[in-house]
């Protein structure tokens, strides 16, 4: 039996759920799996390209956010469904750990309280 897995927004409201729709991404969502956090970069590929273009040109390279996944939209519904199916092929053992300093640029309480 696979451990369940908690997806936590740290912006949970429809407005920030529309404004991500309307940019392409996401990077307020948080995965707990096996005592892990994990901060997770949620794009569209019509935005990841776009930044790809926008920092080759500007800067000459890109480099992708790490734990970055793809998603047909950047709601929660299509979040929530890309994440699980990614728990369902164990692919968090993959994934970089969030530091404490990710955690605190998003949420004020600590990790305990969140759960």
């Amino acid at each position: 039996m696979t451990e369940e897995l908690k997806i936590k927004f740290a912006f949970d409201t429809e407005r920030d759920d529309f404004e991500s729709i309307s940019k392409g991404y996401r990077t307020d969502v948080f995965v707990i799996h096996k005592d892990n956090w994990y901060q997770i970069s949620a794009y569209t590929l019509i935005r990841l390209q776009q930044d790809f273009e926008m920092e080759i040109k500007e800067y000459g390279f890109y480099t992708p956010d790490a734990n970055l996944i793809l998603v047909e939209e950047a709601s929660v519904e299509h979040i929530r469904f890309t994440l699980n199916k990614l728990h369902e092929q164990d692919t968090f053992k993959q994934f970089i750990p969030a530091t404490p300093e990710q955690f605190q640029l998003f949420f004020n309480n600590p990790k305990e309280s969140i759960l």
